[in-house]
């Protein structure tokens, strides 16, 4: 699956990480694939039989999120990559243990669980029931 912010290119990633002194720190790669897996779950978010309308208000509020951030606007992926991804804030915070969430450490399954019901990674394994739909035939490497 290709990026769909083909501009953001990888010396301008490059340029925003150097404001920052992260450790560990982080890197084009982590930035990209972030975007990515957050794209992804965007793209194939499984809505449940009755659409968005009808989720539970937390998860509308954590998929309002991605939806303003992650959904093609190349003026949302650079905030993001300037205000959370390069600089180390959390995309968000867990309400039930208080923890904060980071998308740059997740897969596309952490972050769509996350969505989904508030699923904290510190907790270790993913619920499962499957929490967004990808085709098959999907490429994931990067």
């Amino acid at each position: 699956m290709k990026s769909k912010f083909p501009e953001i290119t990888d010396a301008a990633i490059h340029n925003v990480l150097d404001d920052y002194s992260l450790e560990p720190a982080r890197t084009i790669v982590g930035i990209k694939r972030a975007l990515l897996y957050s794209q992804l779950v965007h793209d194939y978010f499984d809505y449940g039989p009755n659409g968005p309308e009808y989720l539970h208000y937390k998860v509308k509020e954590r998929m309002s999120y991605v939806e303003r951030v992650f959904s093609g606007r190349v003026e949302d992926a650079r905030w993001w990559i300037r205000n959370v991804g390069a600089c180390g804030a959390p995309d968000d915070i867990c309400r039930t243990r208080m923890r904060k969430q980071h998308y740059y450490y997740f897969n596309d399954r952490q972050i769509a669980a996350y969505v989904r019901s508030g699923y904290d990674a510190a907790d270790g394994e993913l619920p499962t029931r499957d929490v967004y739909k990808i085709r098959i035939d999907t490429d994931l490497s990067y």
